[in-house]
């Protein structure tokens, strides 16, 4: 999903950047790589930086908790 913090404009030009529909991109994966995926993406630290930088945030971290290592669950 586009990160929330970017106003309305900015969250419409991600999702198109990256293909989303209804403002969601899904990344099938095995459990074993959800952790891969998430850092690949920079997700794990959506805290730490600006939105501008930042541009899109893990919709479903509690659904992926379980597989996430460190402070990412």
């Amino acid at each position: 999903m586009p990160d929330p913090r970017l106003n309305a404009r900015q969250q419409a030009m991600i999702a198109r950047d990256y293909a989303m529909e209804d403002g969601r991109l899904l990344i099938p994966c095995r459990a074993a790589l959800v952790n891969y995926v998430v850092q690949l993406l920079h997700l794990d630290v959506a805290d730490n930086r600006a939105p501008e930088a930042q541009q899109i945030a893990l919709g479903n971290r509690e659904a992926v908790a379980a597989w996430l290592w460190g402070d990412g669950g």
